[in-house]
């Protein structure tokens, strides 16, 4: 079964580039110090249990540290609004608390057992250990973090921005944020056809054709015009040509009007707003007064 949600997350993230600035934002400063990001690798596993693919997504990451030991990051996406669990070394939707117990078989040549059964005496730095077991997980809640905030994460924003808003807002209430991202963090030709794939299968929009106009905008131009002939052919623009036939002109003139409400609110000049949404002038200078 194909998962947006699970896609572009594992897209971005399995971008060691962009892993390397997501961990490097997110990642508590005490543990960030003993990262070194130029060393991150990804590596396969998952412990996601098989009836939770559709809800939650995971990523195992190498890593060196400071001083040349081997290290592991765990990154977890939950999309699918459920609480959840670790049992039995996989995660699993949360009913009862699940109780972990550890049984060591032991019947080697030297009597007794000669080795530590508190395997925090494993590693290097024991005292750190049994912290970061023994405190919560390290959440990221995009849907809690400012989007003026998101947007200072450089380009892991991209995937943040679109994953916080795709559900709760218009896609041209997204469009501003695209842009602007576009000119400080231009991402490369696939993340972004598969960003705005995404978007068109989770959001929705009063009008595709005003989306793409104001991507148009951006260094995105061609991949964004090929995209929308592309949606055109598959009759994705079904619905708005039949709504046009019908006589509803009207009724796409004022969400337009209602888009350029929301353009002027973020600060765009009238004449951004007259090229996104393609109003006549005199109906923008009456929203300025």
């Amino acid at each position: 079964m194909f998962l947006p949600h699970d896609a572009l997350f594992k897209q971005f993230l399995g971008d060691i580039a962009l892993a390397r600035n997501f961990f490097e934002v997110h990642l508590p400063a005490d543990v960030l110090s003993q990262v070194c990001l130029s060393s991150l690798k990804r590596v396969s596993g998952s412990f996601v249990e098989p009836t939770l693919k559709q809800s939650h997504s995971d990523m195992v990451y190498s890593f060196e540290t400071p001083t040349g030991k081997d290290g592991y990051l765990y990154c977890l996406l939950e999309h699918g609004g459920m609480r959840w669990q670790p049992c039995n070394g996989t995660w699993s939707r949360a009913t009862t608390p699940c109780r972990w117990s550890c049984q060591l078989f032991y019947h080697g040549e030297t009597s007794p057992y000669p080795y530590s059964l508190d395997w925090f005496d494993y590693f290097d730095d024991k005292e750190a250990a049994r912290r970061l077991d023994s405190e919560p997980f390290t959440l990221v809640d995009v849907t809690v973090i400012p989007e003026e905030d998101i947007l200072k994460h450089g380009m892991i924003a991209w995937l943040e921005l679109v994953q916080k808003l795709v559900r709760v807002r218009d896609m041209m209430d997204i469009a501003p944020y695209l842009i602007r991202l576009d000119k400080r963090f231009p991402l490369n030709d696939d993340l972004f056809k598969s960003l705005l794939y995404y978007l068109f299968q989770e959001g929705e929009t009063a009008s595709r054709p005003l989306f793409f106009e104001a991507l148009s905008s951006t260094t995105q131009r061609e991949n964004v015009m090929t995209i929308a002939e592309e949606l055109r052919k598959e009759g994705l623009e079904e619905g708005l040509k039949q709504g046009i036939q019908q006589g509803k002109e009207e009724g796409l003139k004022q969400a337009t009007l209602t888009i350029a409400k929301k353009l002027m609110a973020d600060g765009e000049s009238p004449e951004k707003i007259q090229k996104y949404t393609g109003l006549p002038v005199e109906d923008i200078a009456r929203l300025f007064h």
